[in-house]
């Protein structure tokens, strides 16, 4: 998938995919997944926003690649492949958000590296990255903003982080 917008008008995204909490959107393949979202407009918008959606690549990869200007929004979903790689270039406001998020590598590598001015790489309250072997987040925050936010308010709004072998942030 490739989308790309200037975003003339609010609300437009690079790439948007979403269900509802009753229907999930579902994206099965037998190889890899790859997104390319691009958002470099002034208007609201995002450059990928995925929401309630079910993405899994049963015998291959995932990759997302985030470009442009915008922040990538990615809530009540699910992503499986055998290794997954996020990368952005670097955006204006923030680099990519998950919230509610399964992350599962089954075979390698979770690899999240952005780069933006403000939380490069938040995760946000009842996500989970799980991995076979490592996980890798490199955030970087070229302003004053943070590279990683990894944040749980409560007992009952936790994230869990877990690696068969190496965690690096």
């Amino acid at each position: 998938l490739q989308g790309i917008t200037t975003g003339l008008l609010a609300g437009t995204e690079g790439i948007k995919i979403g269900g509802d909490s009753t229907d999930y959107a579902n994206i099965t393949a037998s190889g890899n997944i790859s997104m390319n979202g691009n958002d470099s407009g002034k208007s609201a918008g995002m450059s990928v926003i995925v929401d309630y959606a079910n993405i899994e690549s049963i015998n291959g990869d995932y990759h997302l690649n985030i470009a442009g200007e915008k922040t990538s929004n990615i809530t009540n979903t699910n992503i499986t492949a055998n290794n997954i790689e996020i990368t952005s270039d670097p955006v204006d406001l923030g680099g990519i958000v998950l919230s509610g998020v399964n992350v599962t590598s089954t075979v390698d590598d979770i690899h999240i590296n952005t780069t933006a001015k403000n939380k490069s790489i938040w995760i946000k309250a009842n996500s989970s990255l799980n991995s076979n072997r490592d996980i890798i987040l490199n955030g970087e925050a070229n302003s004053t903003g943070e590279g990683i936010v990894i944040q749980g308010a409560s007992d009952t709004s936790r994230n869990m982080i877990k690696a068969q072998r190496d965690i690096t942030l």
